[in-house]
């Protein structure tokens, strides 16, 4: 995947201003998603863009301005297809976080380039400059028990075992006994006998990942963003919506999503999705925000990649924008008396 080298100038698109930096996050972001959709089509997996994703390519043809990943879905048996030949086929230097792996507790996964701050020239040209790591989230679509009470039943039980998953003293040498109550509750409500050989946080990941992917594709209906259900009962849709997909424009190029869009849209974002709206999403923006402090730190003076920006320049450019307006009303004067 290549971009036209204008493609990574500053640029303000609808009143948000968006850095070079950025465009090479985008970019580094895009080219992951490049390696994730080749195995895919090996393989005959489908993948959707969702979340800020689709509602980028659908209202603004790319990126949301203020936006900073990209975030795309697949159906829980293809997202556990992909992760084993993900596993076998990506490049050396990547990375896959699923709550299989440890120290990992969110109900979704993510492939990145790695986790660290690199500089070399190898690495810059090949991920257009972005000197931090770039990741691309995949949020599993988990499929629900047509039998409404059984589903809220399995999604109460399984918020409950992610919620004691999370708590302080979890995998402390001797957690507390109200901690050790839930646990043993949890461990009769699901059948389970937890033993002292993995950390408890682990072991109820393992129940929670379980009881989130209990239902097959056979005979569902319905689907839902797991984390988003658990805590909300929202982001459910008819699994009918994800039959086709259709290309659409995002930046450079196109996405996949789902032809039944405005729909998922509808479910996630409400009726008025097509209105802009600035803010923030789950993290802090920029996303490498961190990193960048980390070399700025220890480049000092010597690092290049800081933004500056005088206040000055905007007057500047308002007033050129008064003189253009002066010049354009007195021709249109000049033009209108010679008429």
């Amino acid at each position: 995947m290549e971009f036209p080298r204008e493609y990574f100038e500053d640029e303000v698109r609808e009143g948000f201003f968006v850095s070079g930096m950025m465009k090479r996050e985008w970019a580094a972001n895009l080219k992951l998603l490049e390696q994730v959709d080749n195995i895919c089509k090996r393989h005959g997996i489908k993948w959707y863009a969702d979340n800020g994703t689709l509602l980028g390519a659908v209202r603004h043809g790319g990126y949301i301005p203020w936006d900073d990943d990209i975030d795309i879905s697949m159906m829980r048996d293809d997202y556990e297809r992909f992760l084993v030949y993900a596993n076998e086929e990506l490049p050396e230097g990547y990375n896959i976080t699923d709550i299989k792996n440890r120290d990992y507790s969110q109900l979704l996964g993510s492939v990145s380039n790695g986790d660290h701050i690199r500089m070399d020239q190898e690495h810059l040209l090949l991920w257009c400059g972005l000197p931090f790591s770039a990741s691309l989230d995949i949020f599993p679509l988990d499929f629900l028990s047509p039998d409404p009470d059984i589903e809220e039943n399995r999604a109460n039980l399984t918020r409950d075992v992610y919620s004691v998953a999370q708590l302080d003293d979890i995998d402390n040498p001797a957690p507390s006994e109200y901690t050790l109550s839930l646990v043993r509750k949890i461990g009769l409500a699901v059948n389970v006998s937890f033993t002292g050989q993995r950390p408890l946080s682990e072991q109820l990941h393992e129940v929670a990942f379980n009881l989130s992917t209990l239902y097959p594709r056979e005979g569902a209906a319905e689907v839902v963003l797991m984390p988003n259900w658990l805590e909300n009962r929202d982001h459910k849709y008819r699994l009918e919506w994800f039959e086709e997909t259709v290309e659409l424009p995002f930046e450079t190029g196109t996405i996949t999503c789902p032809a039944v869009y405005d729909a998922v849209l509808r479910t996630e974002y409400g009726p008025n999705y097509m209105q802009p709206v600035h803010g923030g999403g789950m993290h802090g923006y920029p996303c490498y925000i961190v990193s960048e402090k980390r070399l700025s730190e220890r480049l000092g003076n010597d690092y290049p990649l800081a933004y500056t920006f005088d206040p000055k320049d905007l007057l500047m450019v308002e007033r050129k924008k008064i003189l253009l307006r002066e010049d354009y009303d007195r021709m249109a004067s000049a033009k209108a008396k010679a008429q």
